[in-house]
């Protein structure tokens, strides 16, 4: 038998790290979310958180097109994006922005609907496993790079600290690229995210998302500036609050941020903790708990152009439990929120670049289901709630908190347009990486053959977040102080 020490010590890092709070309920939880049942993303569950030839085009040739010419776009112009202009550039538009709208512009703006037209792939994913690309870390919790910076990581600790680490060697800088102080008291709670400007090459401009306990527990997004005379050291006196809110519970913290297709930048916010949402916050539209929230950086005070017009402002989309991680396809823009359930069902949802104002269904949904299990399926909610295109149940073994991931865009061949996330495994076991594509219309594309199902034996602790780097390599970081690559067999 496996010695399960190093992994138990592992996970009892991470429910001191990345988990529910204190909620006085006076069980045994290990989440402290309100239900005593020893969950690990404070989430109240006991969970954590047609051609055959491998590629993801139908046509044989290898690309993911589906049109014979070997790039990775579906649109015969040799180029990466799928967009039919040749151009080369991430927005499918011809215009060599970026953001997919075609309109050349920048700074934070409403952008029109995308009607997705996914080519669905062919045959299944290739083989894959990871490499180890840096140690020594601790409690990293997400791993990103700056935009076209392909010499450096950044990987954020839940401590408060952001490493640069060498992608070729492994090597971690001695001074961290920012320290903060950061309220750790509770689990999720700590540093949580990170985010560079669309221009930052020129701005030096990034943001994070960190929790403090000065006259409550707050989650705080603030930007700060790279320091002017060394790229490897940010200014810690640069710091300007954009956004802060006040948390009720311990948990249900959220922590991603991420910037859109339309230059704004997006936070996730769980609905505040303790079991059930007891105060409603996912379906309330007069408080920041529950939601996807976006925000013009350039001008915070302000309710974003194309933002829900209610009591609250910033609100994106709303229903939402505790979106640990979300991220947006950087080809398309398209949204993909990992929203980690309660104690029954995980959930993946997708929406299309632009489409907002959607309510994702809890806390009258667990995924597509009553949230009182006594209810029958279809008797709650209504017609308006967008239902996840892949829910996990927890009858399943090792299935225990979503983590969500990102739509790959690397050069692995036969692999761009999944999407990929995870479960934050707590059972002594190898966590589990699994995959989709999306078929554009509320679904995953054709039938067991093009989803991806791997025990990754090569991580032993668990897997906390997925990241980027510059090129749309896809990379993990587990709560034992490793980041690893996602490579091909």
């Amino acid at each position: 038998m496996r010695d399960l020490a190093p992994i138990l010590s592992a996970l009892m890092l991470f429910l001191s790290a990345a988990c529910g709070g204190d909620d006085g309920d006076g069980n045994s939880a290990a989440s402290g979310d309100g239900d005593g049942d020893g969950s690990t993303l404070g989430d109240g569950d006991g969970d954590t958180g047609g051609d055959g030839d491998g590629d993801t085009g139908g046509d044989g040739d290898g690309d993911t097109g589906g049109d014979g010419d070997g790039d990775t776009g579906g649109d015969g112009d040799g180029d990466t994006r799928g967009d039919g202009d040749g151009d080369g550039d991430t927005g499918g538009d011809g215009d060599g922005d970026g953001d997919g709208d075609g309109d050349g512009d920048s700074g934070c703006r409403s952008i029109s609907v995308r009607t997705p037209q996914v080519s669905c792939p062919g045959g299944p994913p290739p083989a894959l496993t990871v490499e180890e690309v840096a140690s020594g870390l601790s409690s990293p919790i997400f791993v990103t790079a700056a935009p076209n910076d392909q010499s450096r990581l950044f990987v954020v600790e839940r401590g408060g600290a952001i490493k640069i680490v060498d992608p070729g060697n492994g090597a971690v800088n001695a001074t961290p690229f920012l320290d903060i102080n950061v309220a750790r008291n509770g689990n999720e709670q700590g540093l949580l995210g990170m985010a560079f400007h669309p221009e930052y090459a020129s701005n030096g401009r990034f943001y994070v998302n960190y929790m403090t306990q000065s006259g409550g527990l707050r989650t705080n997004i603030a930007e700060f500036s790279v320091s002017g005379g060394d790229p490897d050291q940010a200014d810690p006196n640069s710091a300007q609050e954009l956004l802060s809110y006040s948390q009720p519970y311990g948990n249900h913290n959220g922590g991603m941020i991420a910037f859109g297709a339309d230059d704004c930048l997006y936070i996730g916010s769980g609905d505040g903790g303790s079991g059930s949402d007891p105060d409603g916050y996912g379906q309330r539209l007069d408080a920041p708990l529950g939601k996807i929230l976006r925000l013009d950086v350039d001008n915070p005070g302000d309710n974003a152009p194309g933002n829900m017009n209610v009591a609250q402002d910033h609100i994106w989309s709303y229903g939402l439990r505790n979106p640990w991680r979300f991220s947006f396809d950087r080809l398309h823009g398209d949204m993909y929120i990992g929203d980690v359930g309660q104690d029954r069902w995980e959930e993946v949802s997708v929406e299309a670049r632009g489409d907002g104002g959607l309510n994702y269904g809890w806390n009258v949904q667990e995924g597509d289901h009553c949230l009182n299990q006594d209810d029958a399926v279809g008797s709650c909610g209504s017609n308006a709630m967008v239902p996840p295109v892949d829910e996990l149940s927890h009858t399943n073994t090792g299935v225990d908190s979503v983590i969500g991931g990102y739509v790959y865009r690397g050069a692995i061949p036969g692999l761009g347009g999944y999407y990929f996330y995870a479960d934050l495994n707590q059972q002594g076991e190898h966590p589990v990486m699994r995959a989709f594509v999306w078929d554009g219309d509320g679904g995953r594309c054709g039938d067991t053959t093009h989803v991806l199902d791997t025990q990754l034996t090569d991580i032993a602790g668990d897997i906390s977040s997925f990241g980027e780097d510059a090129l749309g390599e896809l990379y993990v970081t587990s709560m034992d102080g490793f980041v690893y690559r996602v490579i091909a067999e």
